[in-house]
């Protein structure tokens, strides 16, 4: 992720200390070396971080964790250094979150997770919107349309579970072959929740 609006820098996430990483993503006279590590934030969550999205005017971070949160984090520049400040984790999920995006253009951020549900959250307020119920599988993907507002949802193959053995199956990371194997479901929604498009696609 290269963080807005310079995009000079970019994030990784993934360690099991629930931390963040900043690279160098353009190399300076200050940071002459691209992929250089030059700050830690650990503890963001309990577990690890499985996602992240920022704002486009770089005031935000939005992270989504293991411990089912979506963490809402300020930055802030002291001299040059930059540094986090919580500004709300966002509870509403039964399992890992596995995709987050942000829409300042209609003030909302969505998350996706592995308990089948995605969630419309506002991006000012920090609170719960509405549910975008209905799937049959983890929610692996989201994304918001600028111009409409429009959400799509992208869920893994095996609509046949139910939302409990779900979560169930992401606590172990149990996934069977045939899940892997199974088409994917692509959903449209408008930013007030009605489904516009639901379809099969193979990727």
């Amino acid at each position: 992720l290269l963080t807005p609006p310079t995009r000079r820098k970019y994030i990784s996430w993934g360690y099991p200390d629930g931390s963040l990483r900043f690279h160098v993503a353009n190399a300076t006279p200050r940071h002459p070396s691209i992929g250089k590590v030059i700050s830690v934030h650990e503890n963001l969550h309990t577990g690890t971080i499985r996602c992240a999205a920022a704002t486009d005017d770089g005031g935000r971070l939005i992270t989504g964790g293991d411990d089912c949160t979506v963490g809402v984090w300020r930055f802030v520049k002291v001299g040059h250094r930059r540094h986090l400040t919580l500004l709300r984790h966002l509870c509403g999920h039964d399992g890992p979150i596995q995709s987050v995006t942000a829409c300042q253009e209609h003030g909302i951020l969505v998350s996706g997770s592995s308990d089948g549900s995605a969630i419309i959250w506002d991006l000012q307020k920090l609170t719960f919107v509405r549910e975008l119920g209905g799937h049959g599988s983890p929610v692996m993907s989201v994304s918001c349309n600028a111009c409409t507002g429009d959400v799509l949802t992208l869920t893994r193959g095996g609509a046949s579970q139910n939302r409990h053995a779900m979560a169930a199956a992401s606590a172990t990371s149990a996934t069977s072959t045939a899940q892997d194997n199974a088409p994917q479901e692509l959903r449209i929604w408008t930013i007030n929740g009605f489904l516009l498009v639901c379809m099969e696609i193979s990727l």
